[in-house]
């Protein structure tokens, strides 16, 4: 997958689930991931789709995929009067933390949360994440071995629709996932003793 830092992506609803079993919209999202902020046009993707799959794509069915993406907000789409023609690019965020009902499940948790924990989280935790972020960014620079790794920078990753880089915002992400991950792995001492602490494993 054009996405390095995420491997998968958590399906919500079963029409998600739908989309993604079709061979067809991994390739394409890769081929727009690989494509950056400007997109491509359906006639484009078609043509690198079928120089990826080594056959031949039905215009309709690839349109249909597209618009599809499209209303699920997977992709961005804007008009370009050079080419008089649509463009497509990448909206797609890997990492997504998600349950198995977001809208009644997860929202209504993040809620709670942040609403006795929003001005702890940005007054301690904000500056911490970005102490991080930054000697992450310092450190890979500075060493040629990790640079691979890095996001592209420059407007041309920029997404048309966000100005953003999505590629950027998953590597962050993932930085952010790799910290958590540490400190409630199994060989977390902090964490294990927390749990004891709070009667939430034997001591």
């Amino acid at each position: 997958m054009a996405n390095r830092y995420f491997s998968g992506v958590s399906m919500t609803k079963h029409q998600e689930a739908a989309i993604f079993s079709d061979p067809y919209t991994w390739k394409v999202l890769d081929i727009l991931r690989e494509a950056g902020g400007k997109g491509l046009t359906a006639k484009e993707v078609q043509e690198k789709l079928e120089s990826k799959m080594g056959v031949s794509v039905s215009a309709s069915k690839l349109y249909g995929l597209l618009r599809r993406l499209y209303m699920e907000d997977w992709v961005h789409r804007y008009y370009d009067k050079d080419v008089e023609a649509q463009r497509m690019s990448s909206a797609f965020h890997w990492g997504t933390i998600t349950t198995q009902d977001r809208r009644l499940v997860y929202e209504e948790f993040e809620d709670k949360v942040l609403e006795k924990e929003a001005s702890y989280i940005k007054q301690k935790l904000f500056p911490m994440f970005s102490e991080y972020l930054e000697k992450v960014v310092n450190d890979f620079t500075e060493d040629p071995a990790m640079q691979k790794f890095m996001p592209q920078r420059g407007k041309a990753n920029f997404c048309i629709d966000c100005h953003t880089s999505h590629e950027a915002i998953e590597f962050f992400n993932c930085l952010l996932y790799i910290a958590t991950d540490q400190f409630i792995d199994e060989s977390s001492q902090i964490f294990d003793e927390f749990l004891k602490k709070n009667a939430f494993e034997e001591s």
